[in-house]
């Protein structure tokens, strides 16, 4: 859910600037407005430093994983510590570069072996001149040499023939040009290699000795992010009465409105607090329980809901899982994917908790629909393997079947699912609109929910012919009339009654055709977890004829072959059923509850650490 806000508006005289925010931040709930009008050289210039330690704290922080773990060290001059660090990755880039130079020059080299420039020069001294070529052997075989010019073949590689012309003549003696060599032997660029490399190995090792400061890094990275907030909120201060007084405007939760009222009244600060008005940006709070909080990074994987409708997390959280493990629709793989979570949550997701926590209730999800939907476990059907009595124990669970001629199989399930999230989608539009525009404005919604039931009775009864429907089809009739009817009357409930028609019909073209298009997308989770299952089978049946083969290397190579094969199957659909249930919520299930979003987060201004100068603009 969406916290409620409440607005407040500050008042101080000019030279109490710097206290007041001193204040604000010791508070930390106020979040405040920021503006930063035109160009600021003070911001451009903190920006520019934060940057420059974000990039030397990625430079420490990738080493870091590599290297052995070291005590955190301290150090009290951040800025020469800075640029020792810039100094060595500088002269890190500058090495890497001639290493770059030289391997390229030795790769030219390397075809002609080692040879000596001071013998090609005493050559010339003489009065003969050294060309270097490289052509094909078709070529080569064509040329006609006079009888005052040597051509000795170097070397060969493939088609390509590399050799030398010694003329009396300083001129070029082909119709192509000759190669362009360094002037080194590859002895020498050898030498500089070996020397290169053992200079970067001393600068590693050197910089390696910087990564004990990567907190002090960190540190200096996130006072540059306080003082670029601190600079924004200064230049934000609106000016009244000549200057002399300043003011600005924030919002709190509105649990903390006593808190903040009791810490401004005793620091004697001047203020007011308001309700929000309509259609202002007003920053989002989420706040839900703690399984639907689990899914809040999903929701802010596409954006924030705005402050004038529902968060719809709750629903996410409820639908989400369903969808991933409809998609993946393998138990074993839920086991696996509950299995890593559990052990990321100790060790690798330790610092993103919810991660774990998402991971691990998409693999419980997926364990319980693998047996559930079809019963497939890491590619075997549950059904067909009767005579393993732990198989057996679980047929009894199956309910969504494979069988065309059952209603409750899983094609048709995959399309009831998305039926129920797009009423529910309609239902949230409903409330959203009575709630915060009032209720002539939920009509249409309403209408559109009603035609949705009406073509779904219908359908299954007029025209499927089911014995639970069929007693319907007239209601059904009458209840698309009512819900055509209200659309095309409410749909702009504000306009004349002539208009409201005229213009509502267009939408009601689009919830008609919408709604079919919408419905037909959710066949999605069907073919996913189609796709699965039969990629598993497959796996399982080459890794059985591998290892049907006698020999325990045959046993072992096929037990290989299933565990990669599992392995390359599981990661293909988890990243499909993350990536389409995702599409299914924020097209089909969004657009049909009529999301809006584009709210900004909720940030307080509160300190992180200490910032011993704070700027003010008088």
């Amino acid at each position: 859910m969406i916290r409620r806000m409440r607005k407040i508006l500050i008042l101080a005289h000019h030279l109490e600037q710097k206290g007041l925010l001193e204040d604000l931040r010791h508070l930390g709930v106020v979040h405040l407005n920021t503006k930063v009008i035109g160009e600021s050289e003070e911001i451009e210039k903190l920006e520019s430093q934060k940057a420059e330690w974000r990039r030397i704290h990625q430079l420490l922080d990738k080493l870091k994983e590599d290297a052995n773990v070291m005590e955190a060290g301290s150090i009290a001059d951040v800025e020469k510590l800075k640029h020792e660090i810039n100094t060595l990755t500088g002269q890190l880039d500058h090495l890497k570069q001639q290493r770059e130079t030289l391997q390229k020059e030795r790769s030219q080299l390397e075809p002609w072996g080692q040879f000596n420039w001071q013998n090609i020069g005493k050559l010339q001294e003489k009065g003969l001149y050294t060309f270097f070529y490289q052509g094909s052997k078709k070529e080569l075989n064509a040329l006609k040499i006079d009888q005052d010019v040597a051509l000795e073949v170097i070397g060969e590689k493939r088609n390509t023939v590399h050799f030398i012309i010694i003329s009396p003549k300083n001129e070029n003696y082909l119709s192509w040009e000759p190669l362009s060599l360094p002037k080194k032997s590859l002895e020498q660029i050898d030498s500089e290699l070996d020397g290169i490399s053992s200079e970067l190995d001393r600068l590693e090792k050197e910089l390696k000795q910087k990564i004990q400061y990567v907190e002090v890094i960190s540190d200096q990275l996130e006072k540059s992010e306080e003082m670029i907030e601190l600079a924004k909120v200064n230049s934000s201060f609106d000016k009244l009465a000549e200057g002399n007084i300043i003011s600005i405007t924030g919002w709190v939760p509105l649990e903390d409105i006593e808190k903040t009222s009791e810490f401004l009244d005793r620091n004697k600060i001047s203020y007011t607090i308001k309700d929000a008005e309509a259609h202002e940006k007003v920053p989002i709070k989420l706040k839900n329980k703690k399984y639907s909080a689990i899914f809040e990074q999903i929701t802010r994987i596409f954006q924030l809901p705005n402050y004038y409708e529902y968060d719809l997390t709750p629903l996410i959280a409820v639908f989400y899982p369903i969808f991933f493990a409809y998609c993946l629709g393998d138990a074993g793989y839920g086991v696996v994917l509950l299995t890593v979570s559990l052990i990321g949550l100790f060790t690798f997701f330790k610092n993103a908790k919810n991660l774990a926590f998402l991971g691990a209730v998409l693999g419980i999800m997926t364990l319980i629909t693998g047996i559930i939907k079809s019963g497939v476990i890491f590619g075997m059907s549950i059904p067909e393997y009767q005579n393993i009595p732990f198989f057996k124990w679980l047929s009894q669970f199956i309910i969504v079947t494979d069988a065309q001629g059952d209603i409750f199989n899983s094609f048709n399930v995959a399309l009831m699912i998305g039926v129920f999230q797009i009423l529910i989608a309609v239902m949230v539009s409903i409330f959203k609109k009575i709630k915060f525009l009032g209720f002539v404005y939920g009509l249409s919604n309403m209408g559109k929910f009603i035609i949705i039931i009406s073509l779904l009775v219908l359908f299954l009864g007029a025209m499927q012919e089911l014995d639970p429907f069929t007693k319907y089809t007239t209601a059904g009739f009458i209840g698309l009339g009512v819900g055509v009817l209200m659309v095309l009357l409410f749909h702009y409930p504000d306009r004349p009654v002539h208009q409201r028609i005229a213009g509502g019909v267009l939408p009601l073209y689009f919830i008609v055709t919408g709604f079919m298009g919408d419905t037909l997308s959710y066949i999605r989770l069907f073919a996913l977890g189609v796709a699965s299952s039969i990629l598993g089978l497959v796996v399982n049946q080459i890794g059985n004829q591998i290892m049907a083969d006698a020999g325990t290397v045959m046993i072992i190579v096929g037990v290989l072959f299933l565990i990669v094969g599992h392995a390359f199957n599981m990661a293909l659909a988890s990243l499909g059923a993350f990536v389409h249930p995702l599409r299914l919520t924020f097209v089909e299930f969004y657009n049909n509850a009529e999301f809006e979003g584009g709210g900004i987060p909720y940030r307080p201004f509160k300190p992180k650490r200490e910032i011993s100068t704070i700027t003010t603009h008088n």
